[in-house]
């Protein structure tokens, strides 16, 4: 079986693509700490039991505007929890509410160490990238934010 769905939340599903050896997430609708606490909390659990290494974060679907100071604090408190449940390589799809990326791109150029992210516009690019990562030969492009 090559994708193993792991979760499904009206906020968030988490697939396990189980050729690649990474996860995909897919956060979808209005999103708030509460949801993305929990989410993240699936996602280190679902991390530590798979042993994935990579997260494909596509945040396409959601809704609402994230808020610079919600996208620093998953900067500060999340990815850090992510990093420690053996996340290496996360490539970040940018919401498609027109604003949101902003945030999101001002907080990963903040983030100090941890897991390499990359961000992307679209997921084909995120994809690619991911597949590529860890000597896979080059990415595709995207905006290296944090290595």
């Amino acid at each position: 079986m090559p994708y193993s769905l792991l979760l499904s939340w009206p906020s968030v599903t988490i697939v396990h693509d189980v050729p690649r050896g990474w996860l995909y997430v897919d956060w979808r609708g209005p999103q708030t700490r509460a949801t993305v606490t929990r989410g993240a909390a699936q996602l280190q659990y679902f991390l530590q039991a798979t042993g994935c290494r990579k997260l494909l974060n596509d945040n396409t679907n959601v809704t609402s505007l994230w808020h610079l100071e919600n996208a620093e604090w998953v900067i500060r408190e999340v990815l850090p929890g992510l990093g420690a449940a053996g996340l290496r390589h996360m490539a970040w799809v940018y919401a498609a509410e027109s604003g949101s990326w902003r945030s999101a791109e001002v907080a990963l150029a903040m983030a100090a160490a941890g897991p390499t992210v990359m961000a992307f516009y679209d997921v084909p690019a995120a994809y690619a990238w991911l597949v590529a990562a860890d000597g896979g030969g080059p990415g595709a492009p995207g905006l290296p934010l944090v290595s």
